[in-house]
């Protein structure tokens, strides 16, 4: 930070001047022109690619939506939504607010979205949080690691070897055993008290279990924002009462005001139009000066001439203690939201994700009905009722719409087509499915079913334009 004031004030210093030949000061421009012209012409830069439209957006993130819906599934995820409103969220998520099943999934993704016209790929997004909780399920159980935070670090990259090429080696003593004491402290912290035992073969974990464990994982990160919170209260609280003493707050002016980014944007403007007031009024003064002591005129005018500068003088120092009141107003509410700065965030983050483990929670009596119902195959949150498993409300949704259903991008002006595939799921637990599925189900079936096989939707993408099917492959009925 010094350095940085160091180069600031060393930019604002004025030096001394000389006297300056203009004959050679244009001489060496048009030099320098000529150079510049020559060096163009032969060396010519390639051109700036121009910036995606909106319309192009919107479809590559459509695209990315369909295509991260079976990887979701198909990774033992749940995706946020039935694969029949995949388009009308992705285009209007604010009309399914009001919706319990999708209010808090979708705040949580939309949050942080500054415009509304800004499109979420819900499904793309959570994709990746999924992913990255299915590596640390696999790094736990095949190696002892330093600590929790090393099993949390390693599961942001692809592979433990690429963590270890960037961080070195971090084997340790901490393994599958503390790792399972600890998620089960820290669900018993927040009130889940459900019995439940984790497999060190996650081929002989159920889904349930495994659902779990995300909570306690997400938990993990909760937990992070709260406990900056608690320690931090203190010195939050005594930076808003040294605010409030001050005095530069206006009546009514609460702390969700001070802290909102449009107050920012407000007191800005404030401060900008009291330093043209300075300047303007300073400009008035001068004026006036100059006018009593160039005036020859008769007392009578001269008189006039010396009330205007009292009236310009005290004008001007009414703006320049304006200026100083709005000044020491913004740097005490400065230093507060500096000071802050880290509370605030850790605060709104903690709510926000209150949003996803709120989610998280809801899901879990789903997949109960659903392994008393068929195995253990995963629910999706709108079969509740009907206990129907995932590839079945599936199939169904595709089963009620044409073939070649259109998702309109943007006002139908670019398409991504997705076409119906059927597949013929073998028996799961009790009874067997039988179900046409346009997006991919997994069946992650308890030790009862172990070796079971089921059909799984995996992604094609065709090579003619954006036409995307999917195709059946037989796989095993757990995926680690």
């Amino acid at each position: 930070m010094a350095m940085t004031r160091d180069k600031v004030r060393s930019s604002r210093e004025v030096t001394h001047s000389h006297a300056v030949d203009l004959c050679q000061v244009a001489a060496r421009l048009r030099v320098l022109s000529d150079n510049t012209e020559q060096s163009t012409q032969t060396q010519p830069g390639p051109p700036t690619p121009p910036l995606p439209t909106q319309q192009e957006q919107d479809l590559e993130d459509l695209q990315a939506e369909i295509e991260a819906y079976p990887a979701l599934v198909k990774a033992g995820g749940r995706p946020p939504y039935p694969f029949h409103l995949l388009n009308e969220i992705f285009h209007h998520p604010e009309q399914y607010l009001e919706d319990p099943q999708y209010h808090d999934i979708i705040l949580f993704w939309r949050g942080r979205v500054l415009h509304e016209e800004e499109k979420t790929p819900l499904c793309a997004c959570h994709l990746l949080r999924w992913n990255r909780f299915r590596r640390l399920q696999r790094i736990i159980r095949q190696r002892s690691i330093q600590s929790e935070w090393t099993l949390i670090s390693a599961a942001d990259w692809d592979t433990w070897g690429a963590f270890i090429e960037r961080y070195g080696q971090r084997e340790g003593s901490w393994g599958f055993p503390e790792y399972t004491e600890r998620i089960k402290k820290r669900l018993s912290k927040y009130g889940f008290t459900r019995p439940f035992q984790l497999e060190s073969d996650l081929s002989r974990q159920d889904s349930i279990t495994t659902w779990i464990e995300y909570l306690a994982y997400e938990y993990w990160f909760y937990d992070q924002h709260a406990s900056y919170i608690k320690r931090f209260q203190r010195k939050h609280d005594e930076a808003w009462k040294k605010l409030v003493d001050s005095g530069v707050l206006r009546p009514r002016e609460s702390y969700e005001l001070v802290c909102d980014i449009e107050s920012v944007f407000k007191r800005a403007a404030e401060n900008e139009e009291a330093k043209r007031a300075v300047q303007s009024t300073t400009a008035a003064l001068l004026a006036a000066e100059v006018a009593v002591i160039k005036s020859c005129a008769s007392q009578d005018v001269r008189d006039a001439d010396e009330r205007r500068l009292s009236a310009a003088q005290a004008a001007r120092d009414k703006a320049e203690a304006d200026y100083r009141s709005l000044m020491r107003r913004r740097d005490a509410i400065t230093d507060f939201c500096q000071q802050t700065k880290g509370y605030r965030n850790a605060n709104d983050e903690a709510e926000r994700h209150l949003l996803l483990l709120r989610w998280i929670k809801q899901q879990i009596p789903l997949i109960e009905c659903e392994s008393r119902s068929v195995g253990s195959c995963i629910l999706h949150p709108e079969c509740g009722l009907n206990s129907k498993p995932l590839n079945a409300t599936v199939a169904e949704d595709l089963e009620s719409q044409p073939p070649g259903t259109a998702f309109l991008a943007v006002g139908g002006s670019a398409t991504v087509a997705v076409e119906k595939a059927r597949a013929d799921l073998r028996e799961c637990d009790k009874g067997s499915v039988s179900a046409a599925a346009a997006k991919p189900s997994m069946c992650t079936g308890g030790s009862r079913d172990r070796g079971s096989q089921v059909k799984v939707i995996s992604k094609r993408v065709c090579q003619t334009g954006l036409l995307m099917s999917w195709e059946v492959h037989g796989m095993p009925s757990r995926v680690p």
